[in-house]
C-alpha cells in the first residue's frame, strides 16, 4: 500500500499539545482515532456540497489513517518509546525529542507532507544533531 501524501494548510500559531508521557499516547492515538470515525461519519451522512478539499481527503483516506494508528500501536509501545531521547531544556522539556521535530515539521509545513518532505526534513536534522536509529525508526 503507498502513503498518501498529506496535505495541511500551514499555520504558524499552530502549536501540537506536549508529550511528556510515553504511556499517554496510546489513549491519545485512540481519541484521534475515535474522532476521525465521528467525523467520517458526520461527512457521509452530510449532504453538504461542495465538500471542502480537506474532508474530500478525510473520506478518501480515513482507512488509510486508521491503520496507520493501528501501526503505530503495534510498533511503537510505550516501553519502546520509554528508551527515546527526550528534550534537556526550555518550554518542551521532558518531551520525547523526536514528537517535537515531527511536531516542527508540521508546523513550519507550507504544503504537502510525503515521503519526500519527511526525507528531506530528517537529511536536514542529521546535518544540525545526530538522531539515533531508535529515533529514525520512531520518525519513519
Amino acid at each position: 500500500m503507498s502513503s498518501p501524501s498529506i496535505a495541511i494548510e500551514s499555520n504558524a500559531g499552530v502549536t501540537l499539545p506536549p508529550l511528556t508521557n510515553p504511556g499517554s499516547i496510546a489513549a491519545r492515538l485512540s481519541e484521534c482515532a475515535r474522532q476521525l470515525r465521528r467525523h467520517v461519519r458526520g461527512l457521509l451522512v452530510s449532504d453538504h456540497e461542495p465538500r471542502s478539499a480537506a474532508a474530500a481527503w478525510i473520506l478518501d483516506n480515513h482507512a488509510f489513517v486508521q491503520a496507520q494508528i493501528r501501526e503505530v500501536r503495534r510498533s511503537l509501545p510505550a516501553s519502546y518509546l520509554r528508551k527515546l531521547p527526550k528534550v534537556d531544556h526550555g518550554p518542551y522539556a521532558g518531551e520525547l525529542r523526536i514528537y517535537r521535530l515531527a511536531a516542527d515539521l508540521v508546523a513550519g509545513s507550507t504544503g504537502v507532507i510525503d515521503a519526500r518532505a519527511i526525507g528531506i526534513f530528517a537529511q536536514t536534522l542529521q546535518s544540525d544533531s545526530s538522531l539515533r536509529l531508535a529515533e529514525l525508526w520512531a520518525f519513519g
